[in-house]
């Protein structure tokens, strides 16, 4: 790749991106669909529904939890009697936060396996949080959800 200064279409100049001749084709890869959950509802449903279709099935809940065993008993009762054939994986948070503990699991799984973080749709400060904790990973895309269908 080579960066030049050149004209856009509207005429202004900027620096632009100049595809080599031994540029590699688009490949596909291995690709994880992970959908952080703090509740079972509606816009769990419609991130985990995306997930599924934009994964192959390789689809794995996260829900992060503190300290407090009642929570994650209430969520995990919630997870199982809704069942939905997918894998939930509990994260304790030990006073980062959810969107670091999420960033810091992210982080260990290889860079050979593109994960596709499929965040539900919240009112939530915490969805940019997220996306600004794993930005730096380069295996990792996001994808914010909107709001549940009905």
């Amino acid at each position: 790749m080579t960066i030049q200064r050149q004209p856009d279409i509207r005429g202004r100049h900027g620096l632009h991106l100049i595809a080599e001749a031994n540029l590699a084709h688009p490949a596909r890869t291995s690709l994880m669909a992970v959908v952080p959950l703090g509740v079972v509802d509606d816009a769990a449903r419609d991130a985990l529904s995306t997930a599924l279709s934009s994964s192959n099935g390789r689809v794995l809940a996260l829900h992060v939890h503190d300290a407090d065993q009642g929570v994650v008993d209430t969520f995990t009762q919630d997870w199982n009697r809704w069942s939905p054939d997918i894998t939930l994986t509990l994260l304790h948070d030990d006073g980062r936060g959810v969107s670091e503990t999420i960033a810091d699991y992210l982080e260990t799984h290889p860079r050979s396996c593109r994960v596709l973080l499929v965040q539900p749709w919240s009112r939530s400060a915490r969805r940019l949080q997220l996306e600004h904790q794993v930005e730096h990973l380069v295996n990792v895309v996001t994808c914010r959800q909107g709001p549940p269908t009905a």
